[in-house]
This record gives C-alpha cells, structure tokens and sequence, in this order.
C-alpha cells in the first residue's frame, strides 16, 4: 500500500491510519506482519515504527480490516508517500480467497484504489468505506396497486452495528412508470 502526499505541506503520520477490508474465509486467530515500511523517495525506513493489526468489522459484508499505523514516523512531505509492505495469515494457515475481499485487487501496478481508507485523526480522508447494497428478489411476484407485502432485512450501517427490521411495504401509486 501507498500513501501519496499530493498537498503542499507535511503529513504528521502519527495521525495516519490506512484500513485494508476483507472477509476472513477461515476459522482460528489471525495475525497480521509488516514485512517493510519507507517513506520515499528519501529512502528513509520506517519499519519499526509502523503498526498494523486485525480489527473486527461488519461493515458492508466484510468481516475485519487491518489497521496500518505509522507511529512517530514524522511528517511525510509534498510530493513523498509511505509504502508499506505486509501480510496476515491465519493460525491454522488455511488459504484466504480474496474474490470476497472488498479491498482486493489483483491489479499489479499501482492505482487509485478508492477500496483501501485512509483516516487523518479517525476522520475519513480517502477512499470509500464497505457499505451493504438491498438486492431484489427475481422470485417475488411483482405488486399491484392496492397490495403489500412483508419482508424482512438485516442491515449492516456504516457505523458497524447491525439492524434488523421487519416492515409492511404497501404499493399506493405511480409515479414516472416506476412503481413506489
């Protein structure tokens, strides 16, 4: 992962958290290395300084993110980013598929990649947090006017919590050949 400075002052990295969201596939506990860590294109490494650890989510389907902090890294100038080289695992070892993981992506240069965060001070400065999308049944039968229906959903909100809610969704009207 890389963190661009593309302002025109300093970064305190100490107030830097980047968030990498995935589904964890396996059971047991999981670990996470940073293998190395730089800011560049000084040269200067900053392995030791730079944290990272596994964190319980349930944000748009995923199930943990790894937190990466720098620490007292110092200030990343204009024009100079942090890399960060690391990996997780599982205690068991078992293989993780990254097809669910909203963060992954298998393209080997690098992009933008508005699926991986950045926070400056907990406020979210880059990129999209996981969010949960209703999907609609093709096995229920269309409504008409007059008629209703019950369903019930189990939505995860941004802030993490969980909700359930069971409603009676009645069809009144037309509105522009879309049905409300």
């Amino acid at each position: 992962i890389r963190i661009y400075n593309d302002g025109s002052s300093g970064i305190d990295l100490s107030r830097v958290e980047l968030r990498y969201w995935y589904d964890n596939d396996n059971t047991g506990a999981q670990s996470v290395t940073v293998d190395w860590a730089g800011r560049e294109p000084s040269g200067t490494d900053i392995t030791s300084l730079t944290t990272a650890r596994v964190q319980p989510t349930g944000m748009g389907g995923q199930t943990n993110f790894l937190a990466i902090d720098f620490g007292a890294a110092g200030l990343l100038g204009p024009g100079e980013y942090a890399e960060v080289h690391f990996r997780y695992n599982c205690s068991n070892w078992a293989s993780y598929s990254q097809a669910n993981d909203y963060s992954y992506s298998p393209t080997p240069v690098w992009v933008n990649w508005a699926k991986i965060t950045a926070y400056l001070d907990s406020g979210l400065q880059w990129g999209q947090e996981p969010t949960c999308s209703l999907v609609s049944s093709p096995n229920l039968p269309p409504l008409q006017i007059g008629q209703y229906a019950i369903y019930s959903a189990v939505v995860t909100l941004p802030d993490g919590t969980v909700a359930g809610t069971r409603k009676k969704i009645a069809v009144t009207g037309m509105q522009d050949s879309t049905t409300y």
